[in-house]
């Protein structure tokens, strides 16, 4: 099996490097076999390199692909500007600003975050609205902005799956505005 698709990986490679790879469908399965063998960055080298040239349309599903290999890689800047190019130009749905916006709460850029997570909940058609809405008071939080914060996590807990958590976070935001407003009396 392993033989295969080395075999298969090598055929791919050298018709990809001459460039003679000239269909969607044998560009996506390129991408899918190096994805397979571990190589998500090449995978979405691939993707993101073709949608440039045009082999590839630059629509929603194939930048998708391309952020989430990105991602996968652990390329967090590059996922992040792949899928905010797609929230731009492709996707109709707040799916790639959130995607971006939960990438950068990774990374603890939290303007950032707030930025795209916002722009998830104006685009709207999210699986969990609710949970856009904790990260979003997060990263609230950690911008000190605590009223803000507190606001989402209160309208998350309009989902019921979402209370629990979005009552720790208050508790927490809470203990944090104390701390927050006893050191500035002190400065």
């Amino acid at each position: 099996q392993q033989k295969n698709l080395n075999k298969q990986i090598e055929i791919y490679d050298a018709l990809y490097k001459d460039n003679r790879l000239d269909k969607e469908s044998e560009i996506i399965t390129y991408s899918m076999l190096l994805a397979n063998l571990n190589l998500p960055y090449y995978s979405a080298k691939v993707l993101e390199d073709s949608i440039a040239s045009g082999l590839l349309e630059n629509n929603n599903k194939h930048m998708l692909m391309a952020g989430d290999q990105y991602s996968v890689a652990n390329e967090m800047d590059k996922a992040i500007e792949i899928y905010a190019l797609n929230s731009d130009k492709n996707d109709t749905t707040g799916k790639s600003a959130y995607l971006a916006g939960r990438l950068a709460s990774v990374k603890q850029d939290w303007n950032q975050a707030k930025y795209y997570l916002e722009q998830a909940l104006l685009k709207g058609d999210l699986d969990r609205e609710d949970q856009v809405r904790v990260m979003l008071g997060v990263a609230l939080m950690n911008l000190n902005e605590f009223d803000n914060a507190r606001v989402e996590f209160i309208v998350a807990k309009e989902d019921k799956r979402s209370i629990k958590t979005s009552n720790s976070w208050i508790k927490y935001l809470n203990a944090q505005q104390r701390h927050v407003e006893a050191v500035n009396k002190y400065l």
